[in-house]
């Protein structure tokens, strides 16, 4: 019998697909990761992942912060 191994990854993306999904210029998460911005992401040997809903907490939180931004800037 056959075992089924997990994928243990899914779910993940690597640099270049968390750009795609952001919109992004891959080399723009790799310098974030260097400046400590960005959003959350993992290291598996020398593979950087990002999990899809980090990926997604992290927008939204951005866009509450840019908001609470202007709204301050604005006052």
């Amino acid at each position: 019998m056959r075992q089924e191994i997990p994928d243990l990854l899914a779910g993940y993306l690597n640099t270049p697909q968390a750009a795609a999904a952001l919109r992004l210029a891959p080399i723009t998460l790799t310098r974030w990761r260097a400046q400590g911005k960005g959003p959350p992401w993992c290291r598996v040997d020398t593979r950087v992942f990002y999990r899809e809903a980090d990926l997604r907490d992290w927008v939204e939180e951005e866009g509450r912060r840019v908001q609470s931004e202007v709204k301050t800037a604005s006052n």
